[in-house]
């Protein structure tokens, strides 16, 4: 991987970054909202779920998860293009390529999360359909918007898993085939494990909406109470697992690690030796009987 390529990646890594911060955002916006309501919701609950403020927080949410979704779409498909030689000639990433796309990536998460409040500004706001602001309709599948928020669940959100599954599979797959004649690039298949390593938290956080979603489409009912977990604990888990896969799936912090820990296991290894070395006996001479040698300590000392 050349200079410039890895420095694209970073681009869009530090762009995913800014992405999984805006889900921070808005937690904490609910959070607060709730510490304000806490005690007058029951009274407050239809002004706040139709006021500009639970829109926006709502869009923030929107325009978080689906620029994530997008971005991982697009370094699947850029590790595709580059790795697996499909047209004969290997792609590279440059960083003005990547400005680019991330640029259009954003572009087209605020568009899908702007569109249904144009769509529904006369109506009960489509952020509006409960308190916490994002449009799941888990709890009420067919209310107002329930055709756009099908499409972007499980059209775009799901879409994207399947691409992303796919591609890295076939990533994984030309590896594979190819190691044995051809030398593998060690930092290429470095990088290519960390965009899995995002795919599968994105797994993780998704694949638990699309049953959901799924099930409520079956009339099967849903909890107010698993609602608000789904947003608050599951939809983050992305956003909260990324900053941990930014730093520690780098060669140069794993690196680090395990020095780290390589370090903590001479200090305990002298420092159990010496703490041996304490109860050790000391012989001020080699012991000239056999009686000396079953007993080198003196015996008349104990009794």
């Amino acid at each position: 991987m050349s200079y410039e390529d890895n420095h694209a990646f970073s681009f869009i890594v530090k762009s995913l970054a800014v992405s999984d911060f805006l889900i921070g955002l808005y937690l904490l916006a609910i959070a607060y909202h709730d510490f304000i309501y806490r005690e007058v919701y029951n009274r407050e609950a239809h002004s706040w779920m139709t006021s500009w403020k639970c829109t926006m927080i709502g869009i923030l949410a929107m325009t978080s998860s689906e620029v994530s979704v997008l971005i991982l779409v697009f370094m699947s498909i850029e590790r595709f293009l580059s790795i697996v030689d499909t047209f004969g000639v290997k792609r590279g990433l440059t960083l003005k390529k990547a400005m680019v796309s991330t640029a259009a990536i954003w572009m087209v998460g605020i568009f899908i999360a702007i569109v249904p409040v144009i769509l529904w500004r006369g109506k009960s706001r489509f952020y509006g359909t409960n308190g916490l602001c994002f449009p799941l309709h888990i709890d009420d599948p067919f209310f107002i918007g329930w055709q756009y928020s099908a499409f972007i669940f499980l059209g775009i959100n799901m879409f994207g898993l399947l691409l992303m599954s796919f591609f890295y599979g076939r990533i994984f797959l030309s590896i594979s085939k190819t190691r044995k004649a051809t030398p593998v690039n060690v930092k290429e298949y470095d990088l290519v494990i960390r965009c899995f390593f995002f795919v599968i938290a994105d797994a993780v956080c998704w694949l638990p909406i699309f049953i959901l979603k799924i099930l409520a489409f079956l009339k099967i009912p849903i909890s107010a109470d698993l609602y608000a977990w789904v947003v608050v604990f599951i939809l983050p888990v992305n956003s909260a697992v990324n900053p941990i896969l930014y730093t520690f799936t780098t060669q140069r912090y794993r690196n680090f690690f395990f020095k780290v820990v390589q370090t903590r296991r001479v200090d305990l290894w002298q420092l159990s030796s010496n703490h041996l070395a304490l109860f050790e006996p000391e012989i001020s001479g080699p012991p000239t009987t056999n009686q000396e040698l079953a007993h080198p300590i003196d015996r008349n000392h104990w009794f």
